[in-house]
């Protein structure tokens, strides 16, 4: 009877391609764990990220919040803030409010609303790129002071153009249909009774911008003063000493979706 002897050369390949079949399966398996472990690493830091990023944005807000109020209740207590408005004169805390916006350049305006539907506003034409081009204002122009007053059963804003040393430089004259006593900042500090508030994102009256405004009640009267400040300053504000990836971004959502503002690497 004979025997047949295994051919040596398919032992030899079936031994060569068992090893290749165990090596390629434990370098998958490798390669896999390795995978997860980088996706959770790369996902744990993502987190830590955006956890430094919210907690130094919360942060940076509340300071903001804090700021704002101090300002609003040291100019409330002016000695002149109650001085009615007169369309060709400078309200008396004028040049402090400009003092106010220097030391604060993240200030989009700051202004007085009397109950009688008249308004003082000083804004600051630097607060951030592109006010000017909205408003036409050339470099030489610092500040905009804007005086809304009643005339003839009509409303009429006033347009100073001011330069650096609050010289006038030109003025414009319209009607407006801006009632201030119905914005919401107005409406919100009466009812805060001398407490001050900050709305929520809105968009601005004088420029196509959005911002938050601060305000508090000065008197029962119903003067009120506020201050401004514009969505793209707060982003600029946000963005100091954030430290993203090159070509990351994070944003800053309010609770109905809308995006609030964006904090980008440098």
């Amino acid at each position: 009877m004979k025997r047949f002897l295994p051919n040596p050369l398919s032992l030899r390949a079936a031994t060569i391609g068992s090893f290749v079949l165990v090596c390629t399966l434990l370098a998958t398996i490798a390669i896999g764990f390795q995978y997860i472990f980088n996706y959770q690493l790369a996902l744990q830091g993502a987190k830590d990220l955006y956890s430094e990023i919210a907690y130094s944005s919360e942060s940076t807000l509340q300071t903001r919040d804090q700021v704002n109020g101090s300002y609003l209740r040291r100019l409330a207590s002016f000695p002149s803030i109650d001085t009615p408005i007169t369309p060709n004169k400078f309200h008396p805390i004028t040049f402090l409010l400009s003092q106010v916006m220097e030391d604060n350049p993240d200030f989009y305006s700051v202004y007085l609303a009397y109950p009688n539907n008249e308004s003082f506003q000083l804004v600051n034409l630097d607060s951030w790129p592109g006010l000017r081009e909205q408003l036409q204002s050339p470099a030489n122009e610092r500040w905009l002071l804007i005086n809304i007053f009643q005339q003839s059963n009509q409303s009429l804003q006033v347009q100073h153009f001011l330069d650096a040393e609050l010289k006038q430089q030109r003025t414009l004259q319209h009607e407006t249909k801006i009632i201030p006593t119905e914005r919401p900042w107005y409406k919100q500090a009466m009812a805060a009774q001398g407490e001050t508030i900050k709305t929520s994102a809105y968009q601005f009256a004088n420029v196509d911008s959005m911002g938050m405004s601060y305000a508090r009640m000065i008197n029962s009267d119903g003067l009120v003063i506020g201050s401004d400040i514009g969505l793209e300053s707060l982003s600029k504000l946000l963005n100091r000493g954030r430290h993203l990836d090159s070509g990351g971004i994070a944003f800053a959502f309010h609770t109905n979706g809308h995006i609030f503002c964006t904090v980008r690497s440098r």
